[in-house]
């Protein structure tokens, strides 16, 4: 297994990292924003306005990628999912349940209220510089920053925040699996893959049983059985952990992996989303397919700078890149300035913030969090 000296690292999941959150940066600054401005404007009301000068060229090949039914975004993110999944994993392996929550909190709340607040100053002064209406307010951004605002049926403020509530349930749920000392077992992680499934198909609107409940329980049972889909995805990378601890046999792990896989399937299928299911599942089975071959060919995969630069800047990244990008993208285009040139700019000042909020904010709050997390650890 390779891994980068002095971090312990296993260096194909660093490099993995670093392609997703690139790949994610060039999807929205280089082709959603130019292909798909009128849904973006939808989204974000305060992005209203035609664009002067569309990449014609960058819209070609976001044309190419929908006949695939391939959407680079929903690839990077999940290569991300099933990079939770092994990483989480393995971070559990080495404290308790509450410990590693503790060290979670310091690795995802401070970043993230960080770069939300960024974002929100960023909406305000581009409404401002409009003569629109700003139309958020603290409690907004308290509701988002707790990443609990799909239960408060709020809309995303960044675009991304989707994904990290989706990780929040993904760690509670592998806290009590790991609790109840069923990480390794397989059998265990097929039934709540299974249970997950047969949630996402009851209250389909097949079935009409989410249908017929009030209001409240309508978004509780909506907003699982949307997270269902992804924790079940995520449960591929726990496979992959097992087999790389060698608690699991090579047979066991396909058998599990491909069980996980068609469960994932049915839930994405007969769940009660059924929009974008085409381009979900080309994306998602690509990059389970990038992950088990990279898995395959790890000592192959060297150490490299670069793959390791975006590895540690990915979560800031991630969370900074998108609407921040749209806003500074929309003043270029306003002022002339050729799409080509305003992609580059947007994702050299996007990765600059991205290195400067990992120095700054995400390294000292990790090891913080570390810290703490180890004297919980002792004291448990």
């Amino acid at each position: 297994m390779q891994r980068n000296a002095g971090s312990g690292r296993i260096f194909f999941l660093q490099a993995l990292r670093g392609a997703a959150a690139a790949i994610v940066m060039v999807y929205h600054l280089a082709l959603k924003f130019w292909t798909t401005h009128d849904g973006l404007t939808a989204a974000f009301p305060w992005m209203a306005g035609e664009l002067h000068d569309a990449a014609f060229w960058l819209e070609g090949i976001g044309a190419a990628l929908a006949r695939l039914n391939l959407d680079l975004g929903c690839f990077g993110v999940a290569l991300f999912f099933l990079i939770s999944g092994f990483v989480i994993s393995l971070s559990l392996e080495k404290q308790n349940s509450v410990s590693f929550l503790v060290a979670r909190v310091f690795r995802i709340y401070p970043l993230y209220l960080v770069g939300l607040a960024l974002t929100m100053l960023s909406i305000f002064a581009f409404t401002q510089y409009l003569g629109l209406e700003y139309s958020y307010t603290i409690v907004d951004y308290l509701k988002q920053g707790s990443l609990l605002g799909d239960w408060f049926w709020l809309p995303s403020i960044d675009g991304i925040v989707w994904t990290l509530e989706v990780e929040l349930k993904f760690y509670l749920l592998i806290c009590v699996i790991h609790a109840m000392r069923r990480l390794n077992s397989a059998r265990a992680l097929l039934a709540t893959a299974a249970g997950m499934c047969l949630f996402n198909i009851l209250v389909s609107n097949r079935y009409g049983l989410l249908l017929q409940t009030s209001i409240i329980r309508y978004r509780i049972v909506y907003i699982l059985a949307m997270s269902f889909v992804y924790l079940i995805y995520m449960f591929i990378g726990v496979c992959f952990y097992n087999f790389y601890k060698k608690y699991w046999d090579l047979k066991k792990t396909i058998v599990a992996v491909v069980s996980l896989y068609l469960l994932y399937i049915a839930a994405l299928l007969n769940g009660v989303d059924t929009g974008i299911n085409n381009i979900y599942l080309t994306s998602y089975t690509l990059a389970l397919l990038l992950f088990a071959g990279c898995y395959a060919m790890q000592e192959r995969i060297r150490y490299n700078r670069l793959f390791q630069f975006f590895g540690d800047i990915s979560y800031p990244l991630y969370v900074v890149h998108g609407v921040n990008g749209y806003i500074l993208m929309s003043v270029l285009d306003m002022v002339g300035v050729d799409p080509y040139v305003s992609v580059a700019v947007t994702m050299g000042l996007s990765i600059l913030l991205a290195y400067v909020l990992h120095r700054l904010v995400e390294l000292p709050s990790n090891m913080f969090g570390k810290k703490i997390a180890k004297k919980i650890g002792k004291i448990g």
